[in-house]
């Protein structure tokens, strides 16, 4: 036994309920072994996240075994040694399941008095040595019964740990979130060769369902380069489950080195399209069908960006045979119910000579100037604030009918509450029925189509709300499908709400105010707290969209409908009312009970839901479960919300800073659920002690149960308090806030300059600084407005700049450097006088970012002298939503490395981020790579070309005392250069994705337009003027940026142009008539 044991490439894994899982291994051949990380991967940090945890393990997801699933507790030696055995004599560890994992109760509840850890002597006698060869490969550290410490601050201890060890093991994160394959596609992008989502184990094998959703659950986990651990009992598998667990060709795809996780591309009810790309220019496509029937699924080139016209071959994966067929434009196939069909999809060839890539685009939804386009496109007056109303949806599904309808809209009526809002009767039915209607049904023609004749009928019959779902559609982009019924309505001359429900799959509030009344930001909600809490989570991410006109729609209300606590409804209904959603009832409204009444007819609630200014609320703290939101109201006054999500009573606390109000305040609070106005005034904080979701707690300022306080805070009536009480967190008017902490009147353009980190990391000198400064000045570079020099070291000097400061760590040297540079003075008419500070994020104290910079901010403000404040944080906490009130700039990325590949994930990364950048704060992808030797010139010119129209920092990284003519060429773009300084200040975004089209406002009614190739096959790209908010009729002249020369003839209509492979065009258009 011990023999095979050493023999093997299994490896072994187990867990302490104390919050730890380790693996043991057994001693494996030397192929077993990964190789080191490339850097071609180095994504968010990578250098260090090295320095940290470098194992140079991860590189492919691990596979393997674990007991929890099968076995929970029930397990002993002789179970793993068999388990073992049997991943050897199936040939599974040769497919590479080579780790075994124990989970869970296999040590004394109690350590030695050296403090080390047990085996239980009853299943495990001979100790955990004897079956791991003594040698440990794998640590799952899991995150149950821990001491409350957050886990940003509490894994990196183990990281540290692992690493003086002096041996490589793999470190797997049980953080316990909520995981699975729909939860697990949202982090796609952070998966990576080194670092993988995990949405837990397999449960292939363990009976619960049948041969093809097994099917589908390996599939989705081997797609999403899912770890492949197998939780089964392996002793004992059937023939079908090791053919799934054996698939070599689905193994394959979750093993590719490309290491590059897919995502749903599209989704259409119950029919999905998983997608990702392979080494070798190959891509991996799943179609999946969630429902009761059989569908024809097609996938689309443009889905999987596979070029329009090539034509592909397709290989089964799980009938392991090459289709006859070869596919042009898509590939369609017949799936049955709960099964899937999964490919792989090579190109090798076109069908033609000719490439051309036309399109649609994103029509106006990326108009920074769009109101007067919105109200253009939904004129129609309605939801200054939030529609209130009924819906059958939730509680009646289909079982409806027109007695139930007029029942429900007498109960409105007799109960009250239509006098309190509840205007809008939903119907979501087969039938059409009284003056409001939901639209979408498997038995009931759709509106595809029929889009004016349908808005034409609804108007005759005197509809005054249209739900407009997404099922059963044409598979169309909903930027482009919703948008024809948005006409069709306009064009009746009856106002209708149009309420736009895409499920929140491709992001409707960031185009959905252009289009509807409100969209729903979510999936569909059900009568859970765990469903509930994690709709207001979704839709508090879009809480700055959301405004008079056009509203986030998280989904109807359940309370009423018996699936949660009262506390718990009333949390439901506060989270609702704070976040200005649509307040649609979804209970039966004939047969409430006085304590749903109570709840949803809560005057003092429903008006702060109504209130005017429709500014929705925030969550401005968090800590662990504890949370505070709040929003501003008219009159100068907050609505606050707090949460206590958790098993445990806890003090609640709403500091003043977090919520808008000067510290010294002394504020009024009124409890709207109590309905009573506290008897006590409140100065620079508001606290209460929150009970949890089974236990009842009495006070004044609290709820029983799932405790949740809501107030409304007022400022008192002193006059230096009034116009001041809006956090900029949550209030859109927040420039006189932010001036407040950060009034040095810098950086009303993106600054320029250098940074020595990128080449020079701390290999660094005054000589090295002196001559950069020079090459700035001898180059004419500064006369373009590189005028900044920033030490990336820990050392900080010089005319305009400081180093990158590291957080906790000032050098002691750092005052002698100051004096250095200071006495000997710098040549070409540098002066001393630091002018710039670049704060990083490493080695900090585990407090949030959000606290601990704006300490910098207000000691920068009382130094007396203006200094630009860059906040280095990564992007980790999302600086763009809270960096405007505390620096000039933020970092929105992890750090750039020189690869093409780095470029454009930092460049998408970004462009999230958008809305946030204006004069005085902008966003920041991190320093310039042009002219380190990475990529080519062409590849320097689009990361030079994004990084100028996002309005980004241009901050040279490369040695500047020699640079190439090439290199000069670009970053001494006069003409670009102009489109990142522009007064205006708006950062571009993507209006296409095909072929990537990046467009931004410029002053004097001028448009930078930015075209990009990233494939490797040439493209002919076609656009219309009207993607970047230009009048279809308008004459308009194009200048090309890089060629330095107008175009001969004017535009009218369209731009086209021929892109090669990894190359840009970039064009300032200038409208003529």
């Amino acid at each position: 036994m011990e023999r095979r044991i050493e023999n093997s490439l299994v490896k072994l894994i187990w867990c302490v309920l104390v919050s730890l899982l380790m693996v043991m291994r057994y001693v494996g051949a030397a192929s077993s072994r990964p190789t080191r990380i490339n850097s071609k991967f180095n994504y968010y940090g990578e250098q260090l996240r090295r320095n940290l945890l470098a194992n140079g393990l991860g590189m492919t997801p691990p596979m393997g075994w674990n007991s929890w699933n099968h076995f929970n507790c029930k397990i002993d030696e002789k179970i793993i040694r068999e388990t073992a055995d049997a991943l050897i004599s199936t040939g599974l560890s040769k497919l590479g399941y080579i780790y075994v994992n124990i989970d869970d109760c296999w040590a004394e509840i109690a350590r030695n008095d050296k403090g080390e850890l047990v085996p239980k002597n009853l299943t495990f006698p001979s100790g955990i040595k004897a079956l791991a060869d003594y040698g440990i490969d794998y640590l799952k550290y899991d995150n149950c019964n821990n001491d409350g410490t957050k886990p940003t601050v509490r894994f990196p201890v183990m990281t540290r740990a692992l690493m003086k060890a002096g041996r490589p093991i793999f470190y797997s994160l049980c953080e316990c979130m909520m995981s699975r394959a729909d939860m697990n596609e949202i982090y796609a992008e952070l998966a990576r060769p080194g670092g993988w989502n995990d949405p837990d184990m397999l449960e292939v094998g363990n009976g619960g369902m049948t041969k093809n959703e097994y099917i589908v659950h390996f599939s989705i986990w081997a797609i999403s380069k899912a770890p492949l651990l197998i939780g089964c009992d392996v002793r004992n598998m059937t023939k079908d489950t090791k053919e799934i667990v054996a698939n070599r060709e689905v193994i394959d795809v979750n093993q590719d080195p490309l290491g590059i996780q897919a995502r749903k591309v599209r989704s259409e009810g119950d029919q999905e399209i998983w997608a990702g790309p392979l080494s070798g220019y190959r891509v991996a496509l799943l179609l999946v069908n969630r429902g009761p029937q059989r569908y024809s699924i097609t996938a689309n080139w443009d889905d999987l960006a596979i070029p329009a016209k090539s034509v592909v071959e397709a290989r089964d994966l799980w009938e392991h045979k090459t289709l006859r067929t070869k596919f042009v434009r898509n590939v369609t196939a017949t799936v049955d119910s709960h099964s899937c069909k999964m490919y792989v999809l090579k190109p090798i060839g076109v069908a033609s000579s000719r490439a051309t890539i036309l399109g649609t685009g994103a029509d106006d939804k990326l108009n920074h100037n769009n109101q007067p386009l919105r109200r253009n496109l939904l004129a129609n007056g309605l939801a200054e604030t939030p529609a209130m109303g009924w819906n059958s949806w939730n509680h009646f599904w289909g079982n409806i009918n027109e007695d139930i309808i007029k029942a429900a809209a007498d109960a409105l009526v007799s109960s009250g509450l239509a006098k309190l809002g509840y205007i809008y009767m939903i119907v979501g039915v087969n039938k059409i029925v009284m003056r409001r209607i939901y639209t979408c049904s498997k038995q009931m023609p759709g509106s595809l189509g029929y889009e004016d004749q349908d808005a034409k009928t609804f108007a005759s019959w005197g509809v005054d709300y249209l739900k407009y779902d997404n099922c059963y559609n044409d598979g169309s982009k909903p930027m482009d499908r919703y948008p024809v019924m948005t006409r069709a309505l306009m064009n009746t001359g009856r106002p209708i709400y149009y309420s736009l429900c895409e499920w929140g799959d491709m992001h409707p509030a960031l185009w959905g105010d252009k289009v509807g009344n409100s969209w729903r930001t979510t999936g569909d909600i059900e009568d859970t707290w765990d469903s509930m809490i994690s709709r207001a989570d979704e839709n508090e991410a879009f809480a700055k969209y959301a405004r008079p006109g056009g509203w986030n729609d998280p989904d109807m209300l359940e309370v009423g409908n018996g699936g949660m606590t009262k506390d718990e409804y009333i949390v439901h209904f506060s989270i609702w009312a704070i976040s200005k959603s649509p307040l649609l009832l979804g209970c039966d409204v004939r047969n409430m009970t006085d304590d749903t009444l109570e709840i949803v007819g809560n005057k003092e609630v429903i008006a702060v839901n109504q209130d005017p200014l429709g500014i929705q609320a925030k969550k401005v703290r968090w800590e662990g479960d504890q949370e505070v939101w709040a929003g501003p109201l008219s009159g100068y006054r907050i609505a606050l919300l707090l949460v206590n999500r958790g098993p445990w009573r806890y003090a609640v606390t709403a500091k003043w800073e977090d919520i808008g109000i000067p510290p010294n305040s002394v504020v009024e609070a009124r409890d709207l659920w109590e309905h009573k106005t506290l008897t006590k005034q409140f100065v620079g904080n508001l606290s209460a002690m929150m009970g949890t979701r089974t236990e009842g707690l009495l006070g004044k300022l609290i709820c029983v149960l799932l405790s949740c306080l809501m107030v409304m805070a007022a400022a008192s009536s002193r006059a230096t308090i009034m116009g001041k009480v809006s956090n900029t967190k949550f209030h859109h008017h927040s420039e006189r806030l932010r001036r407040n902490l950060l009034a040095n009147g810098l950086g009303k353009s993106p600054p320029m300059g250098w940074n020595s980190w990128n080449h020079f990391w701390c290999d660094i000198n005054e000589d090295i600084v002196k001559a950069a400064a020079d090459a700035l000045v001898s180059s004419g570079l500064s006369k373009l407005g590189y005028e900044y020099m920033i030490v990336g070291v820990n050392k900080f000097a010089m005319r305009m700049a400081i180093c990158k400061l590291r957080m906790l760590h000032f050098h002691p040297a750092s005052k002698l450097w100051l004096t250095m540079f200071t006495a000997t003075g710098l040549s070409s008419g540098y002066t001393q006088g630091v002018d710039y500070l670049k704060y990083d994020n490493c080695y900090t104290d585990g407090s949030k970012p959000m606290d601990r910079y704006p300490i910098m901010t207000r000691a920068l403000m009382k130094a007396g002298r203006p200094i630009y404040y860059s906040l280095c944080e990564w992007g980790d906490m999302h600086p763009a939503l809270w960096g405007f009130q505390v620096g000039n700039s933020w970092r929105t990325t992890g750090d750039i490395t020189d690869t093409f590949e780095s470029v454009m994930s930092r460049a998408d990364a970004n462009e999230v981020y958008a809305d946030y950048a204006r004069s005085g704060g902008w966003n920041d992808p991190d320093m310039l790579e042009v002219g380190n030797g990475g990529m080519t010139k062409d590849e320097y010119i689009i990361h030079f070309s994004l990084w100028a129209i996002s309005k980004a920092p241009l901050l040279l990284g490369c040695d500047v005392r020699n640079l190439t003519k090439d290199t000069m060429d670009i970053i001494g773009n006069k003409e670009v250069i102009a489109i990142n300084q522009d007064p205006l200040g708006v950062q571009a975004k993507k209006v296409r994705t095909d072929v990537e089209i990046w467009t931004a406002p410029l002053s004097g009614y001028r448009f930078a337009v930015l075209i990009v190739n990233r494939d490797q096959w040439p493209a002919n790209v076609t656009t219309h003027l009207e993607d970047f908010g230009i009048p279809p009729r308008t004459s308009v002249t194009a200048r090309d940026l890089w060629e330095h020369k107008t175009l001969e003839t004017p535009l009218v209509g369209n731009l086209s142009a021929n892109l090669d492979p990894h190359t840009c065009k970039m064009y300032l258009l200038q409208p003529i008539s």
